[in-house]
């Protein structure tokens, strides 16, 4: 008889890290560690979840993200990539990971992670 495998991250901690590796991910695309973190870290306080991300105003989410440049398309695979998971919920499978509209290389730390 095999014993049941128990996994040592919560599936809350595990949710919780995905939507911070790939919100970090968004955030650093095309700019360097300095100028990404900083508007990484105010998001993830205003918005510790992807229901909270997703709850956020728009405009309050260009407010950080316009130091960053390209915010605008920032914004849309933010809210396109989070929207997606909400509905289907994190993928599992290479077809629901090649489904989700978020951008290769989120796809690949997601892969990676």
């Amino acid at each position: 008889m095999t014993e049941a495998i128990v996994s040592p991250v919560k599936l809350e901690e595990l949710e919780e890290s995905l939507y911070k590796l790939t919100l970090l991910t968004l955030c650093l695309q095309r700019t360097s560690w300095n100028r990404g973190y900083p508007p990484y870290e105010q998001i993830i306080k205003l918005a510790r979840s992807n229901t909270d991300l997703l709850r956020m105003s728009d405009q309050d989410l260009l407010a950080i993200l316009k130091p960053l440049g390209l915010y605008n398309s920032r914004l849309k695979q933010i809210r396109k990539s989070m929207l997606h998971v909400a509905m289907l919920g994190w993928p599992d499978t290479i077809d629901q990971l090649n489904a989700w509209p978020a951008g290769q290389t989120v796809k690949r730390n997601y892969v990676m992670f």
